[in-house]
């Protein structure tokens, strides 16, 4: 038996307007970096963790963001 990991939805309330770049991000790794599915799959899955902290925590715009 495969053993599989769910998440749950619940922390990913990220902005809608990110979507779209969420998306093209995906599609330009798929597209471009040869890796494997799980990877995208959690690189997906970070980035929209991200997007959810930053929401929750009023970063409204990801350009308010720094380093």
């Amino acid at each position: 038996m495969e053993n599989k990991r769910v998440a749950s939805n619940s922390f990913v309330n990220f902005p809608a307007q990110y979507a779209s770049l969420v998306d093209d991000y995906i599609t330009y790794v798929r597209a471009n970096k040869g890796l494997g599915e799980r990877t995208n799959r959690a690189y997906t899955s970070d980035i929209k963790q991200c997007l959810a902290w930053c929401n929750r925590h009023g970063f409204k715009n990801i350009s308010d963001l720094t380093t």
